[in-house]
């Protein structure tokens, strides 16, 4: 029972705090003290539901996912505001239900007329949240028996955040792919970190084989799409680019994410760029499959128990 009713609580008080706030937020105005009130009850009510239901998994998961949201709203507020500041705001190209969610409810804790330090002070609360709820998590499961040791829990998050990365990174780079507009800044900043992001996640779960075969099948969707990406350059140039005969949600997928590695007008440069990562994604997430088998039971290459 104390379960729903803090669950509900905190529904209730997410659309308390944006009705209230939602008004100076949009506008850009200075926060009243009523904003400023309302933002810190906000705050000190989570940490004391964090706190309450401590010993609530699934509350803690709730508590995890929402602090992972704020953590990604946070740096996408961050992007925007050092790298592209004319695009920042609701009007700019971040999610408008993501800005609502978690930027606004925390817009009285706005003290100076630079948005950037709001922007830090919610990437430390989602942190922060993270840890909190993270730590409760393994207690709980170490209380009940359930095995999710440090090893489990880093491919949970880690497999959690590609996944929003590939979403975010589509949802940056998307408006410039579909126009075929020259890429920004923060389109390169976005595909870069991208793709420095996904060798991370191959190294750093190279002894784990459901992440390495996830890995793996997504490097072959990579490859697939550059080639056919190439084939139509290549073959038809007039039809080239992100919208083609290419399935448009395949292009949309694996080829938006790394616009901003577009260098020259040429699309062909990219897809070759695409073709070479994914055979990079490809041979390394194979050789590390291939090893944790041989690690655990030898046999066929793809005996993985999924």
């Amino acid at each position: 029972m104390k379960q729903v009713i803090f669950i509900t609580c905190s529904i209730v008080s997410i659309a308390v705090a944006i009705y209230i706030n939602f008004p100076n937020a949009f506008t850009g105005s200075p926060p009243t003290l009523l904003n400023r009130f309302t933002s810190i009850c906000f705050t000190a009510f989570w940490f004391i539901f964090i706190y309450l239901l401590r010993n609530n998994r699934k509350s803690m998961f709730y508590a995890f996912s929402l602090s992972i949201g704020l953590i990604v709203t946070a740096c996408m507020l961050l992007m925007y505001a050092l790298i592209e500041p004319e695009e920042r705001g609701f009007s700019g190209l971040l999610p408008y239900i993501l800005t609502n969610i978690f930027f606004v409810p925390l817009y009285g804790l706005r003290f100076t007329n630079s948005p950037v330090p709001l922007d830090v002070w919610m990437l430390f609360l989602g942190i922060t949240g993270l840890c909190s709820s993270t730590v409760f998590l393994r207690r709980i499961n170490k209380i009940n028996g359930i095995r999710m040791g440090k090893k489990n829990m880093k491919q949970v998050i880690l497999i959690a955040c590609s996944i929003v990365s590939i979403a975010v990174a589509i949802y940056i780079n998307f408006p410039n792919a579909l126009m075929g507009s020259q890429a920004t800044l923060l389109n390169r900043f976005t595909s870069i970190c991208f793709t420095g992001f996904w060798f991370i996640f191959i190294y750093l779960l190279r002894n784990n084989r459901k992440s390495m075969f996830y890995a793996f099948s997504l490097s072959i969707g990579l490859i697939v799409t550059a080639c056919m990406l190439l084939v139509y350059a290549l073959a038809q140039p007039t039809i080239s680019g992100i919208i083609s005969l290419i399935p448009y949600a395949l292009a949309t997928f694996f080829s938006v994410p790394f616009y901003g590695l577009l260098f020259t007008n040429s699309f062909v440069s990219l897809d070759v760029w695409m073709l070479f990562l994914g055979i990079a994604g490809l041979c390394s997430s194979a050789v590390f499959l291939r090893r944790s088998n041989k690690a655990s039971k030898p046999g066929n290459f793809f005996h993985t128990s999924l």
